[in-house]
């Protein structure tokens, strides 16, 4: 939802579409883009805001990561159609187990852990750890 709410004010600003009041929410932005015509799924984006808060508001409330990617794939489908999004990144994950030699005299078996993750090829996050045994 923040990057629905970043570009589609960015998207807004530059095409000089008015927003109802003076502090616009995605609420705002999101009628502004329907009633000009250019959000072509306001109800289900609509939706996907109202459960994002309230899943923000509720400590109890979880995502099921079927309710995730149709969200992705909704937000995906209308910044596309709006060509804010030009094509989706590919991410990739990547493990890395490399045997190290022990640091102590004590250890008898250490590991440097690297997991990454990258977008269209460009590293986005990196964790390393060491495992000693």
């Amino acid at each position: 939802m923040s990057l629905l709410d970043e570009a589609v004010e960015g998207y807004i600003v530059e095409r000089r579409i008015l927003v109802s009041e003076q502090n616009p929410k995605l609420f705002n932005r999101l009628c502004a883009l329907r009633d000009a015509g250019l959000l072509v799924n306001y109800g289900d984006i609509d939706s996907w805001r109202v459960r994002r808060n309230d899943v923000g508001h509720k400590v109890a409330d979880t995502y099921r990561w079927e309710e995730l990617d149709a969200c992705h794939a909704a937000i995906y489908r209308e910044l596309s159609r709006l060509t804010i999004l030009s094509e989706f990144p590919r991410f990739e994950v990547t493990k890395t187990i490399e045997r190290a030699p022990p640091s102590s005299p004590n250890a008898f078996l250490e590991q440097n852990i690297r997991v990454s993750v990258a977008a269209d090829g460009v590293v986005a996050h990196e964790l390393h750890w060491r495992l000693r045994a």
